[in-house]
């Protein structure tokens, strides 16, 4: 997601007067329409400077995550390695545990069981759907 340029358009003050909400009951007027030069402004989508994302881009980007790591009636010990090599290339994977691979425990208790084997950690369990961060 890092280098990706979007292009951002800010409107002039003229093209403010226009889309800003009616102040007072007065709607601000524009004497005489022109058409205003569009100025691109390339912005670089990127971390914030200190590391950390805020917590409604962390929510939001958890919520888009798609599961990559299925947890079947086999139980974790086939999906360590992959889900170490999937941690290890991104930052973020969703794991999800089916029925046959829960038996009698919970799905917070094989997510944290799961999460000690490859040194991560669970961000969050909703369901039968478990997060994991390194």
């Amino acid at each position: 997601m890092t280098g990706r340029p979007i292009v951002v358009r800010h409107p002039s003050p003229t093209e403010f007067g226009r889309l800003s909400p009616v102040a007072n009951g007065v709607r601000p007027t524009v004497t005489r329409r022109q058409r205003l030069p569009l100025v691109p402004q390339v912005l670089t989508v990127s971390r914030p400077m200190n590391g950390y994302m805020s917590d409604s881009t962390r929510r939001q980007r958890l919520h888009d995550l798609d599961v990559t790591v299925w947890v079947g009636k086999n139980g974790i010990d086939p999906v360590v390695d992959e889900l170490n090599d999937q941690l290890g290339e991104r930052d973020f994977v969703k794991a999800k545990f089916l029925r046959a691979s829960r038996g009698g425990t919970t799905t917070e208790e094989l997510a944290d069981e799961l999460a000690d084997r490859v040194n991560a950690d669970v961000v969050r369990t909703r369901g039968h759907t478990a997060v994991f961060e390194r």
